[in-house]
């Protein structure tokens, strides 16, 4: 519903478990049906317990004036703090530390907006302003999407070969030999079922 083409969440039962949902009765273009599904599996990576810890007794929430999280030196997600190893830390430490206070306003601005449109419309001049750091204007909305972005053209196309800093994005997972053999596996399992 609300033309929303797939969905990941902690399940409500158990946090150690996530959910994922797709809209494949309309998901008939394979190739975005594709990014999708590598998209949404960006998440499940990322945001994982292994990622990131759920901590019932404290909530790391983000102090504009001193621009960190409150007793995390690493990036907190849902108030949680993540690993210092976790691919999400690893991120933010490299890629967003230095425009996440700036971004913060602007998402706190977009928030009062009734529509995604107009959630859009007031996020579009950061954006704009770092439009050589993101792939593409949905991945300004925060890190999980400009990871997910980021990390659904890692899984489907070839390395980028320049400097800028979405390219850079796109690189970073390359860093890691779990993820590139996952890499593989995707396009394998991609051919395949092109092949049937």
């Amino acid at each position: 519903r609300g033309d929303v083409a797939a969905w990941v969440k902690p399940s409500r039962f158990d946090r150690g478990y996530w959910q994922a949902g797709f809209d494949l009765l309309d998901a008939d273009y394979l190739p975005y049906l594709a990014d999708t599904l590598v998209h949404e599996t960006a998440h499940l990576l990322t945001l994982n317990t292994s990622q990131i810890l759920p901590d019932d007794d404290h909530f790391h929430d983000y102090d504009e004036k001193e621009q960190e999280f409150s007793d995390c030196e690493q990036f907190a997600f849902g108030g949680n703090c993540s690993l210092p190893n976790s691919y999400i830390n690893l991120f933010y430490q490299r890629f967003w530390k230095d425009s996440y206070a700036e971004w913060r306003e602007f998402d706190q601005d977009a928030q009062d907006a009734d529509t995604a449109d107009e959630y859009f419309e007031v996020m579009e001049p950061f954006y704009d302003k770092y439009v050589q750091s993101f792939l593409n204007p949905y991945a300004a909305t925060n890190i999980e999407e400009d990871m997910a972005e980021s990390f659904a053209f890692f899984g489907l196309h070839p390395k980028p070969s320049g400097n800028w800093i979405y390219e850079q994005k796109i690189a970073f997972y390359y860093e890691f030999p779990e993820l590139v053999q996952y890499r593989q596996q995707i396009i394998a399992g991609l051919c395949s079922y092109i092949r049937q």
